[in-house]
């Protein structure tokens, strides 16, 4: 994996992390996204197909 693809996995995780302890399951990932200073498109490419987990 690219270091900068590492870097933006990294920073959705953490601010899924962040938003999860305030806003509980509700969190859009919209808000993820945002939240890391990302678009919502790559929030989809850090995550697996539906049904897969």
């Amino acid at each position: 994996m690219r270091s900068d693809a590492r870097a933006n996995r990294q920073d959705l995780l953490e601010a899924a992390e962040a938003l999860l302890n305030v806003h509980g399951p509700t969190v859009s990932l919209r808000a993820v996204a945002q939240e890391a200073g990302l678009g919502v498109g790559t929030l989809y490419r850090h995550s697996p197909p539906a049904g897969t987990c």
